[in-house]
């Protein structure tokens, strides 16, 4: 359904805009403010005021705000100035897929890890209502996660990792794929004595 601009203020006011910066918001709603934020520059700007207070809370160090919380503030403020020049949207990951079907965003110079960084950092390299894709520097692994809303897929670029689910341990190398199924617990543990560098994909269910 296409939003009109009387729809974007209402959206601003109903506080989905707060729920959506938080990650609580339903994945149904959480693409349709994706959309929302595509076409109106008003509702871009809400979310990028919103995760800005959030990231100020999250750098105090009395607020709490787990070491995660704050990389995916920092990867959804960086896609708001990263929509309009990309080369256009990323395909989804697939079993056939491999790093030439991302070059276009890969081989771009501003697609580089900091020589130092905290654990994950994020740059994301598309936005869509179907799928948030970033390129994701590990250099020990990233915390236990469980997606009750999206598929988490992964492409290994560069580096190795484990994928450690309850039942079972999934050892990844350049090149390899492997998707996250739902409701699962799971960790990424880095292998390799560089960082691993991934294209990780979250494609709603």
């Amino acid at each position: 359904m296409e939003t009109t601009p009387n729809e974007a203020q209402e959206l601003i006011l109903s506080g989905k805009l707060e729920a959506f910066v938080l990650g609580t918001l339903p994945a149904d709603e959480r693409f349709a403010v994706l959309r929302a934020s595509n076409a109106f520059v008003e509702v871009r700007e809400e979310i990028t005021r919103l995760e800005e207070a959030l990231e100020r809370s999250a750098q105090s160090p009395a607020s709490g705000a787990p070491i995660f919380l704050k990389a995916n503030i920092l990867d959804r403020l960086k896609g708001d100035s990263w929509h309009q020049d990309t080369p256009g949207d990323p395909p989804i990951l697939h079993a056939g897929s491999s790093r030439s079907d991302y070059a276009d965003w890969l081989d771009l110079p501003e697609i580089a890890a900091p020589p130092v960084f905290e654990d994950p950092f994020y740059i994301p390299i598309g936005q869509t209502a179907q799928a948030i894709t970033l390129v994701v520097w590990l250099r020990n692994g990233a915390p236990a996660e469980t997606h009750t809303d999206c598929v988490e897929k992964f492409l290994v670029l560069e580096g190795s990792c484990e994928i450690h689910l309850p039942d079972a341990v999934h050892k990844l190398q350049p090149g390899d794929k492997y998707s996250i199924p739902l409701h699962i617990p799971h960790t990424v543990v880095v292998t390799s004595s560089v960082p691993c560098k991934l294209v990780v994909q979250r494609v709603a269910a």
